[in-house]
């Protein structure tokens, strides 16, 4: 894992390469409705302002992102991501994983374990 290439969320994910962060590191209105609009649904409708994040450690997160039990758990325990946590892979992580879908899941659970391999040498 290239560190200056990575941000790692609470989860997982790489903030670095989400288009949501990327577009709110660029300012960029036009790739912030484009992500809006693909992530928008019936049940959770978003425009530009609710996609602009940088990153789960910052106050400015997408829509969602306060609702996360994982964040919560995370900032709660004072941990930079799940990897660094005593009770890493616990039931709340996985649940958070299982509503990201099988790819991300995986990638997400690749990155912590190879993180917290690291933390525990």
């Amino acid at each position: 894992m290239d560190d200056a290439k990575t941000m790692i969320s609470f989860c997982g994910i790489n903030c670095a390469g989400c288009q949501a962060y990327k577009a709110t590191q660029a300012n960029d209105p036009e790739a912030l409705r484009r992500v809006a609009e693909g992530w928008s649904s019936e049940a959770l409708p978003l425009g530009p302002d609710d996609v602009r994040c940088e990153g789960c450690q910052s106050e400015r997160v997408f829509k969602w992102a306060p609702n996360c039990t994982t964040r919560q758990c995370g900032l709660a325990r004072g941990v930079e991501n799940c990897a660094q946590c005593d009770d890493y892979l616990c039931e709340k992580l996985e649940k958070q994983w299982g509503m990201l879908g099988e790819e991300t899941r995986a990638t997400c659970k690749a990155t912590l374990d190879e993180l917290a391999q690291r933390y525990r040498a």
